[in-house]
């Protein structure tokens, strides 16, 4: 069994073609869950209304209250699982590309994480197309044993596997733990950086697959002004700093994060800048 978690905001105008292309995957053993997160727009409905129409999709309304919290509200749907089912995630503006590619992976890996490559795209609608000239692709790599650790210190800083959740398959057990390790989280940037850090480093087998598995929607909100984005990376620092005690290799971890949080405080300066949201002497 594959869940699916899809948290939405005001996206009327796109969600439905990502259902769509969950429903026209050739591997049929699958639960939407939608988690709508307090639109308001048309969102609801149109959920509701594929919802009627497949038992396999499931719709939760809650007020707005981010997306981290709609993506752990709809964990708790993640019901009488097994110890072989796995979750993913899929933003209401991306689509699944292909149709063969997802029961490909599901079926033939058993690994705690399975992480997948993914076409950026300008508008969805063009994602079985010609690809996008800067898609992600992995070489078929296994990581084991104290090997995950070289996956877990990429997102120290510039990670190889991308910090976000999408495009990433979880054993229940190991995300579900993940979130609720979890006391405080980034409000807006890094939110998936941090699930990304307490998932690998509670995973004992990490496979990079070559397929490609999403269309990823160009544009979101990494693209514009974030008022809290030192306030959250600093978040996800301690959290990474708590991590590198539990590692032999410390040394390693500490030089790659002191990197990663001088290339955030200057991306910050840089951010305030640009945008004009503060005089130069403050």
């Amino acid at each position: 069994m594959l869940f699916i978690i899809m948290p939405a905001y005001n996206a009327e105008k796109t969600i439905k073609y990502a259902i769509k292309s969950v429903q026209k995957q050739s591997f049929k053993d699958w639960n939407l869950i939608i988690i709508n997160d307090g639109s308001n727009d048309d969102t609801l409905s149109v959920c509701k209304e594929e919802a009627n129409k497949d038992e396999r999709i499931r719709v939760i309304n809650q007020d707005n209250a981010g997306q981290f919290e709609a993506r752990k509200n709809g964990l708790k749907l993640c019901d009488n699982i097994s110890a072989d089912d796995y979750v993913t995630f899929l933003d209401s503006d991306d689509a699944f590309y292909g149709s063969d590619n997802l029961e490909s992976i599901i079926k033939n890996e058993n690994r705690d994480i399975i992480c997948t490559g993914f076409i950026p795209v300008f508008n969805n609608k063009n994602c079985n197309k010609i690809p996008f000239k800067s898609c992600r692709v992995f070489d078929d790599i296994v990581y084991e044993g104290e090997s995950t650790l070289d996956a877990l210190i990429s997102f120290y800083g510039g990670s190889f596997l991308g910090d976000e959740l999408w495009g990433k398959f979880f054993k229940v057990g190991i995300i579900k733990n993940a979130f609720e390790s979890i006391t405080v989280h980034p409000k807006r940037y890094a939110e998936d950086l941090i699930v990304n850090l307490y998932a690998f480093s509670n995973s004992n087998s990490i496979v990079l697959k070559s397929e490609i598995v999403l269309c990823y929607a160009l544009g979101g909100v990494t693209s514009k002004f974030i008022p809290t984005f030192f306030d959250d990376f600093c978040i996800v620092d301690d959290v990474r700093t708590g991590l590198i005690k539990q590692f032999s290799y410390e040394d390693r971890f500490v030089k790659v994060s002191d990197v990663q949080m001088y290339n955030v405080a200057i991306s910050w300066l840089e951010m305030c800048y640009h945008s004009g949201k503060y005089e130069e002497k403050k």
